[in-house]
């Protein structure tokens, strides 16, 4: 098998006389601490609850609302939404790095969403937005540089009352030249 970086590999072969087929996931460097939500730890994520105003904003453990395990970010209020959830992400070699996270919601009406990247005093953004339950949006941001060693990544939600959502899988790798 030729290697073509992160992907799903099927293998098939025989095992005891039976047909066995195995799912070989190889997937990218992720430097995102708790990227799924699934550790208890989660004092890496810089919760900001723009204005006070978001009344629920938390690390919650319902599976039917994660894409990953059993723990998302959820969001919901009876006022206003907005809040950024981020991460500064140090120590990291020179280069480039895809960002990206997923999410899902409704009910966000007059909505502003994107997720953000700033790396060297250069801010990256890209428009998101959500279009309903267990339905994932998959934005990302390409390409961000660094010299420095330091990212910060992080999305911003701002929509009318009842506006409710998830935010898992978040990931920073690195750009494979």
């Amino acid at each position: 098998m030729q290697s073509c970086g992160a992907n799903d590999y099927t293998v098939n072969g025989i095992a005891d006389g039976m047909p066995v087929k195995c799912v070989v996931s190889m997937v990218e460097p992720n430097y995102i601490d708790n990227y799924s939500f699934e550790g208890k730890d989660y004092s890496m994520w810089n919760v900001i609850n723009v204005n006070d105003v978001t009344t629920e904003l938390d690390f919650q453990e319902k599976s039917t609302d994660a894409k990953t395990g059993s723990f998302s970010f959820h969001f919901y209020s009876e006022n206003k939404v907005d809040f950024k959830l981020e991460q500064t992400v140090t120590n990291l070699k020179p280069g480039a790095y895809n960002f990206s996270l997923s999410l899902q919601g409704g009910d966000c009406a007059n909505d502003t969403m994107y997720i953000y990247a700033i790396a060297d005093g250069k801010e990256y953004t890209q428009e998101t937005g959500v279009v309903g339950w267990a339905n994932w949006q998959s934005p990302s941001i390409k390409d961000i540089t660094t010299e420095s060693g330091e990212i910060t990544v992080g999305i911003a939600i701002s929509c009318d009352p009842k506006g409710w959502g998830t935010i898992d899988d978040v990931l920073l790798n690195p750009v494979e030249k």
